[in-house]
Protein backbone atom coordinates (compact mmCIF):
# COMPACT_ATOMS: atom_id res chain seq x y z
CA UNK A 1 0.00 0.00 0.00
CA UNK A 2 1.58 3.08 -1.08
CA UNK A 3 0.96 6.24 1.37
CA UNK A 4 2.41 9.51 0.63
CA UNK A 5 5.26 10.85 2.35
CA UNK A 6 5.32 13.98 4.05
CA UNK A 7 6.63 16.50 1.70
CA UNK A 8 6.29 14.88 -0.89
CA UNK A 9 4.58 16.62 -4.17
CA UNK A 10 1.20 15.69 -5.07
CA UNK A 11 2.60 14.92 -8.70
CA UNK A 12 5.27 12.50 -7.46
CA UNK A 13 2.92 10.50 -5.41
CA UNK A 14 -0.32 10.24 -8.10
CA UNK A 15 2.72 9.63 -10.93
CA UNK A 16 4.07 6.75 -8.61
CA UNK A 17 0.62 5.75 -8.56
CA UNK A 18 -0.42 5.07 -11.94
CA UNK A 19 3.30 3.07 -12.42
CA UNK A 20 2.20 0.81 -9.98
CA UNK A 21 -0.90 0.59 -11.40
CA UNK A 22 0.25 -0.61 -14.66
CA UNK A 23 2.47 -3.26 -13.28
CA UNK A 24 -0.70 -4.57 -11.52
CA UNK A 25 -2.62 -5.17 -14.51
CA UNK A 26 -5.93 -3.40 -12.87
CA UNK A 27 -7.63 -3.08 -16.59
CA UNK A 28 -11.16 -2.41 -15.26
CA UNK A 29 -10.84 -0.61 -12.12
CA UNK A 30 -7.85 0.99 -12.69
CA UNK A 31 -8.99 4.49 -12.13
CA UNK A 32 -10.95 3.41 -9.20
CA UNK A 33 -8.12 1.73 -7.38
CA UNK A 34 -6.14 5.12 -7.99
CA UNK A 35 -8.49 7.24 -6.84
CA UNK A 36 -9.34 5.34 -3.90
CA UNK A 37 -5.60 5.40 -3.15
CA UNK A 38 -5.59 8.96 -3.47
CA UNK A 39 -7.87 9.43 -1.22
CA UNK A 40 -7.04 7.44 2.01
CA UNK A 41 -2.95 7.90 0.76
CA UNK A 42 -2.57 11.75 1.24
CA UNK A 43 -0.58 12.95 4.33
CA UNK A 44 -3.25 15.84 4.31
CA UNK A 45 -5.74 14.75 6.43
CA UNK A 46 -7.47 17.96 5.62
CA UNK A 47 -7.65 16.89 2.14
CA UNK A 48 -8.53 13.01 2.71
CA UNK A 49 -11.45 13.98 4.21
CA UNK A 50 -12.54 16.94 1.90
CA UNK A 51 -12.47 14.15 -0.95
CA UNK A 52 -14.28 11.71 0.49
CA UNK A 53 -16.93 14.27 1.09
CA UNK A 54 -17.06 14.96 -2.42
CA UNK A 55 -20.45 12.94 -4.10
CA UNK A 56 -19.56 11.47 -7.32
CA UNK A 57 -15.55 11.83 -7.21
CA UNK A 58 -14.07 10.61 -10.20
CA UNK A 59 -10.39 9.57 -11.05
CA UNK A 60 -10.09 12.98 -12.70
CA UNK A 61 -12.00 14.96 -10.39
CA UNK A 62 -10.11 13.60 -7.42
CA UNK A 63 -6.35 14.47 -8.94
CA UNK A 64 -7.83 18.09 -9.96
CA UNK A 65 -8.62 18.54 -6.89
CA UNK A 66 -5.42 17.34 -5.11
CA UNK A 67 -3.35 19.21 -7.25
CA UNK A 68 -5.51 22.71 -6.86
CA UNK A 69 -5.19 21.86 -2.97
CA UNK A 70 -1.43 21.45 -2.69
CA UNK A 71 -1.15 24.43 -4.75
CA UNK A 72 -3.13 26.54 -2.42
CA UNK A 73 -1.32 25.40 0.11
CA UNK A 74 2.24 26.31 -1.07
CA UNK A 75 0.21 29.95 -1.91
CA UNK A 76 -0.94 30.49 1.37
CA UNK A 77 2.72 29.39 3.02
CA UNK A 78 4.71 32.14 0.84
CA UNK A 79 1.74 34.95 1.19
CA UNK A 80 2.10 34.76 5.10
CA UNK A 81 5.98 34.38 4.82
CA UNK A 82 5.54 37.16 2.73
CA UNK A 83 3.48 39.39 5.56
CA UNK A 84 5.75 38.32 8.28
CA UNK A 85 9.29 38.63 6.59
CA UNK A 86 9.99 41.20 4.72
CA UNK A 87 6.78 42.79 4.41
CA UNK A 88 7.23 44.79 7.76
CA UNK A 89 11.13 45.77 6.57
CA UNK A 90 10.27 47.32 2.93
CA UNK A 91 6.89 49.10 4.10
CA UNK A 92 7.88 51.75 6.70
CA UNK A 93 6.87 55.31 7.55
CA UNK A 94 10.18 57.74 7.61
CA UNK A 95 10.16 61.39 9.62
CA UNK A 96 12.35 63.79 8.62
CA UNK A 97 12.62 66.92 10.21
CA UNK A 98 14.14 70.25 8.82
CA UNK A 99 16.60 72.43 10.27
CA UNK A 100 15.97 76.06 10.79
CA UNK A 101 16.53 78.32 8.15
CA UNK A 102 20.13 79.87 8.87
CA UNK A 103 20.74 77.73 11.64
CA UNK A 104 24.40 75.93 11.54
CA UNK A 105 25.36 74.02 14.12
CA UNK A 106 29.07 74.19 13.45
CA UNK A 107 28.62 78.20 14.41
CA UNK A 108 29.52 79.22 18.29
CA UNK A 109 26.46 78.86 21.36
CA UNK A 110 24.85 81.86 21.62
CA UNK A 111 22.25 82.79 24.42
CA UNK A 112 18.86 82.55 24.25
CA UNK A 113 18.07 86.17 25.86
CA UNK A 114 20.77 88.81 24.82
CA UNK A 115 22.22 86.86 21.72
CA UNK A 116 25.82 87.25 22.96
CA UNK A 117 28.35 84.20 22.72
CA UNK A 118 29.10 84.40 26.06
CA UNK A 119 27.95 81.37 27.69
CA UNK A 120 25.43 83.64 30.44
CA UNK A 121 23.46 81.46 32.94
CA UNK A 122 19.99 83.20 33.31
CA UNK A 123 21.03 85.04 36.41
CA UNK A 124 23.74 86.83 34.65
CA UNK A 125 22.17 87.68 31.38
CA UNK A 126 21.72 91.13 31.25
CA UNK A 127 18.47 90.79 29.40
CA UNK A 128 16.87 89.12 32.03
CA UNK A 129 14.96 92.12 33.55
CA UNK A 130 14.38 93.10 30.23
CA UNK A 131 11.13 93.58 27.88
CA UNK A 132 11.23 92.66 24.33
CA UNK A 133 10.44 95.82 22.21
CA UNK A 134 9.08 93.07 19.30
CA UNK A 135 7.09 90.57 20.68
CA UNK A 136 6.27 92.70 24.20
CA UNK A 137 7.91 89.18 26.57
CA UNK A 138 10.35 89.52 29.48
CA UNK A 139 13.78 87.86 29.79
CA UNK A 140 15.11 88.07 26.02
CA UNK A 141 15.73 91.24 24.01
CA UNK A 142 14.22 91.71 20.36
CA UNK A 143 17.15 90.70 18.24
CA UNK A 144 16.80 86.84 19.55
CA UNK A 145 13.07 87.36 19.84
CA UNK A 146 11.18 84.39 18.32
CA UNK A 147 8.00 85.26 18.27
CA UNK A 148 7.83 86.16 14.79
CA UNK A 149 9.60 85.91 11.00
CA UNK A 150 9.79 89.04 10.00
CA UNK A 151 13.64 89.55 9.76
CA UNK A 152 14.11 85.89 8.22
CA UNK A 153 16.12 84.54 11.25
CA UNK A 154 13.59 82.41 12.75
CA UNK A 155 11.24 79.87 11.07
CA UNK A 156 9.27 77.26 12.69
CA UNK A 157 10.20 73.74 12.08
CA UNK A 158 8.74 71.72 9.24
CA UNK A 159 7.93 68.32 9.33
CA UNK A 160 7.76 66.13 6.09
CA UNK A 161 6.48 62.54 6.38
CA UNK A 162 7.70 59.97 3.37
CA UNK A 163 6.09 56.35 2.71
CA UNK A 164 7.79 54.13 0.89
CA UNK A 165 5.92 50.68 -0.75
CA UNK A 166 7.61 48.50 -2.57
CA UNK A 167 5.10 45.98 -4.86
CA UNK A 168 6.76 43.31 -6.78
CA UNK A 169 4.70 42.69 -9.49
CA UNK A 170 7.02 40.25 -11.14
CA UNK A 171 5.82 36.71 -10.31
CA UNK A 172 1.95 37.15 -11.10
CA UNK A 173 1.07 33.45 -9.02
CA UNK A 174 -2.00 31.55 -9.63
CA UNK A 175 -4.25 31.70 -7.00
CA UNK A 176 -7.05 29.08 -6.73
CA UNK A 177 -10.69 29.66 -5.79
CA UNK A 178 -13.51 27.56 -4.87
CA UNK A 179 -13.88 25.90 -7.85
CA UNK A 180 -10.32 25.36 -8.54
CA UNK A 181 -9.92 27.53 -11.44
CA UNK A 182 -6.91 29.80 -11.04
CA UNK A 183 -7.13 33.15 -11.30
CA UNK A 184 -3.84 35.80 -12.06
CA UNK A 185 -3.08 38.74 -10.00
CA UNK A 186 -0.77 40.01 -7.34
CA UNK A 187 -1.17 41.37 -4.05
CA UNK A 188 -0.02 45.13 -2.83
CA UNK A 189 0.19 46.60 0.72
CA UNK A 190 -0.48 50.30 1.40
CA UNK A 191 0.92 51.90 3.74
CA UNK A 192 -0.81 54.55 5.68
CA UNK A 193 1.00 57.86 6.19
Amino acid sequence: MRMQSPGEIMEDFITDLCKLADSCEYENFREQLIRDRIIVGVADRHLSERLQLLDGLDYKRAVEVARSYETAQRQNQLLRSDVTGTGTAVNRVQNKTKARKGRNYSTPWKCYGCGSEKKNTKEECPARSSKCNKGAKESHWAKVCKSGTTDGRSEKIKSKTTVRQVEDDSRADPFFCGDGEPITGSVGRAVAG
